[in-house]
This record gives structure tokens, C-alpha cells and sequence, in this order.
């Protein structure tokens, strides 16, 4: 490196490039960004609309446990007639009838074969699968938040070692126009110069793009970015192996749950139908009145009635939902079986995956220090005359490449730890520790019936 190049640009460049150095790749998440990163996924949370469909989901279910349950209820019925009448009888006088009815029927069922006990199974089952899905739902709705927020921080960080790219370039292209015009320099090397930072200012725009783009996805899925981002911590609590990592995804996973479930509601789907064509036994009270103008026909009545019914034998549409329910049953199992598979694959795969992302992490770290070591000498070899600016250009390139293979590396780092904690079922909220919008069970839907006379009031 002449006397000149050195004075204009030696100093300066080496404290800045350090600096974007220690910037850049030091990311190690303190507790106030780690506050920041859990107060953002809670509001991914409390606004996603995926979110509380599933939760009013889980509200519809609860109501058709009560549904279930509808045989064992009173049931009560009043009906009111007025009947007027005039009659002539072998041409005498019109003799004129007011005939008023008034009857109230109370009915209950007194057994019924077992369905409103297999029905209210059924519907058990239904609501816990309700609930698993507001818990598929959190984990799908944090995994794209979290995806988003270190894209987001990847970006910003990726835009900034471009930019300082750009300007580290420009004085280099400006210490060899100086250079050239004083003849210590060639035009190859100017020409050089020039190539590299035309390559620089394109990677720019294209972080500039990646910026932009994570921006927009960021704002969509959880609102305004805050203005200062960290890459968090990778995720805690992951199996130490391979073998863990399957056994809790077997037993954590929403997925395979909602599978286990759905084998089990087929199962008893066959007992409703069974319960259905077993006897039944109703008891029926009725009091009605009779008021008619002739008193010879008033009258009160009162009664009860059991009523015992059972079909002499099933038709073919019932043996043909019986068949129907073997197959939906079979069905099911099936589904379990193939999607247990799945899941311990993907738990598999998301532990190796995580591993594999560990190591690559040691691997660009060294990569960064030998690349910040070249640098370092080809600078002091420039100067002495042993290598070309050129050289050094290349080997300044080479740390700007490390540093950004560093960064996208600890993003995917993250991804995977967190990757790997869907996978084996923890990503939820209560996985999480996380604030959310309260447990569903204790809220209420109000009835939209109004009135004596029933109106409905559609809530908006």
C-alpha cells in the first residue's frame, strides 16, 4: 500500500470494519430484548383472527355437550283451541256453541336407551378436540410470528453490513482515483475497484427488497415493528435426543391428538347408533280443560301415560349406517397410525435439523475469524508491496460474505430451536409463558332468543 492510499484510507477503515464486526455478529440477546421478543408474540397472539375462530370453536362445542343431553330434559307444550258453532237440528232454532280447549303437556324420557349418555361422550370428546385445535392454532400462529420477527432483525442487520459494504467501497474507489492521477495506481485496479462496488450496490438493493418484504410481513401478522430488534435466545426445554424428542411429540403434538380423538369419536359413533334402535320408555302428564256453553260438556281431565316403544328389527338404512360407521372407524385408525408416523418424523427431523444448525454455527464463526485474519494480513502485505489493493478488496469481501453467512445462520439457528419445540408440542402459549387472550372456558355467550315470544337478536 503507497504512502498515500495508507494516509487517505489504512486507519479509519480497519476501526470501522472492526466495529461493523463486533456489531454485526455479537448478537447475544439481553433480557430487555428478550422482553421485547416475548411482548411482540403476545400480540401475535391477542390479534390473530385464526386464533379466536378456534376459540369460539371451543364455545360451539360447549354448547353441544347441553345439546347431548336434551333427553333427559322436561319438555313442556300448551295448546289452546276456541271453537264456535251453530246448529239447526229438523228445522228448529239455531242453537249456538263457544267451545274453548285448553290442554299442557309435560313429557320426560324415562330411558332411552342409553343415547343421551353415548351422545354426551361423543360430545366430550368433541370439545376436547376443540380445545387441541386453539393450541394447533397458537403453535402455527407463533412459529409464522417468530419466523417474521427474525427475518425482520436478519434483514435489518443484512441492510446495514450492505450499506457499510457500499461505503467502505466508495473510498476505496476514491483513494484510487487519487492514486491513479498522482501514477501510483492502474487502471486495472480503478477498474477493479469499480466492478466491486457496482457488486456491492446491487446487494444492497437486494437488502433493501428482503428489507421491505419482511417489513410488510412483520406488520401484517403482528402490527409496527418496534425500532430496535434482537435476534432472541434459541428456544428452551428441548429433548436432549432424538428418542425424547419423538416420545414428547407423541404426547404433546395438537396434530396426533386431534387424531387420537377422532379415532375415538368414530368408536363411539357406534354406540350412538346402537343406542338408537333400543327400546324407549316416555312418561307423558297432560291436564286440559273444557269450556263450552252446554255445561253437559264441560269438563277437566288429567293423565299419565308411559309409553314403551322398541323396533321390531333394524332397517336397512340403520344396517347401512352401521356398515358406514365400521368403515369411518377403520378410517380413522388409519389416519392415527399414518400420522403418528408423520409425527415422529417431523420430531426426528426437527431435532437433527436443530443439531445440524448448531454445528454450522461453529463453522462460521471460525469461518469469520479466518476471513478477518486474512483480512488483517492481506492489509499489512498491501502495504509492504506483496499483494495488489485488488487483493485486499477480496479479502475484505470475504469477511462482508462471512459476516452475512454468520447472520443468516444464527436466524436459522433460532428458526429450528423453535422449529424443533412445535414439534414435540410445546409451542404454545402455556409452552411459552406467554399472556393470551384468558381461558376460553370461562367465557360466556349470551343467548341472541329474546322475549317471551322468541326474537332473535343477531349479534353483529
Amino acid at each position: 500500500m503507497t504512502p498515500l492510499f495508507h494516509r487517505i484510507f489504512s486507519n479509519s477503515h480497519r476501526d470501522r470494519l472492526g466495529g461493523m464486526i463486533v456489531a454485526a455478529v455479537m448478537l447475544i440477546a439481553s433480557p430487555a430484548a428478550a422482553d421485547v421478543f416475548e411482548a411482540e408474540l403476545t400480540k401475535a397472539i391477542t390479534q390473530s383472527d385464526q386464533i379466536k375462530a378456534a376459540r369460539e370453536g371451543y364455545l360451539s362445542s360447549r354448547e353441544d355437550v347441553t345439546i347431548a343431553n336434551k333427553s333427559k330434559d322436561w319438555s313442556a307444550s300448551l295448546s289452546a283451541s276456541h271453537k264456535y258453532s251453530e246448529t239447526s237440528t229438523s228445522g228448529a232454532s239455531f242453537v249456538t256453541g263457544n267451545n274453548r280447549d285448553l290442554s299442557v303437556t309435560v313429557k320426560r324420557s324415562l330411558y332411552d336407551g342409553g343415547l343421551s349418555s353415548t351422545q354426551n361422550n361423543v360430545a366430550l370428546l368433541n370439545l376436547e378436540i376443540a380445545d387441541t385445535r386453539i393450541r394447533s392454532a397458537e403453535d402455527l400462529v407463533l412459529m409464522t410470528a417468530i419466523e417474521a420477527y427474525t427475518n425482520l432483525v436478519t434483514a435489518r442487520d443484512s441492510l446495514r453490513i450492505s450499506r457499510s459494504n457500499v461505503t467502505r467501497l466508495k473510498e476505496h474507489l476514491r483513494a484510487a482515483t487519487i492514486q491513479l492521477q498522482v501514477g501510483e495506481s492502474t487502471m486495472t485496479e480503478l477498474a477493479g475497484t469499480k466492478a466491486r462496488l457496482a457488486r456491492a450496490e446491487a446487494s444492497l438493493i437486494q437488502s433493501q427488497t428482503a428489507l421491505a418484504n419482511a417489513e410488510a410481513t412483520y406488520t401484517s401478522l403482528i402490527g409496527t415493528p418496534p425500532s430496535t430488534l434482537t435476534m432472541p435466545d434459541v428456544a428452551n426445554g428441548l429433548p436432549l435426543d432424538m428418542g425424547s424428542a419423538g416420545d414428547q411429540a407423541l404426547d404433546y403434538k395438537s396434530s396426533h391428538r386431534i387424531a387420537y380423538l377422532q379415532e375415538r369419536v368414530a368408536r363411539k359413533s357406534m354406540d350412538v347408533l346402537l343406542a338408537q334402535i333400543r327400546p324407549n320408555l316416555d312418561l307423558s302428564v297432560v291436564g286440559s280443560t273444557t269450556d263450552n256453553t252446554l255445561a253437559a260438556f264441560d269438563k277437566e281431565i288429567a293423565s299419565a301415560t308411559i309409553t314403551f316403544s322398541v323396533p321390531l328389527y333394524p332397517s336397512s338404512s340403520v344396517r347401512a349406517k352401521s356398515r358406514g360407521s365400521v368403515a369411518d372407524h377403520r378410517q380413522a385408525l388409519y389416519n392415527l397410525m399414518e400420522n403418528k408416523r408423520q409425527t415422529l418424523l417431523q420430531a426426528e427431523n426437527a431435532f437433527r435439523s436443530y443439531a445440524s444448525n448448531r454445528a454450522v454455527i461453529s463453522a462460521y464463526e471460525a469461518e469469520l475469524d479466518a476471513a478477518d485474519a486474512v483480512q488483517k494480513g492481506t492489509m499489512q502485505e498491501v502495504q509492504y508491496g506483496e499483494k495488489t489493493i485488488l487483493d485486499q478488496l477480496d479479502a475484505e469481501q470475504d469477511v462482508v460474505a462471512a459476516q452475512l453467512n454468520l447472520l443468516v445462520a444464527r436466524r436459522d439457528l433460532v428458526n429450528a430451536s423453535y422449529r424443533l419445540k412445535s414439534a414435540i408440542g410445546q409451542l404454545t402459549v402455556e409452552g411459552m409463558n406467554l399472556e393470551g387472550l384468558g381461558k376460553v372456558e370461562n367465557e360466556v355467550i349470551e343467548t341472541p332468543l329474546k322475549g317471551i315470544i322468541p326474537k332473535l337478536d343477531y349479534p353483529e
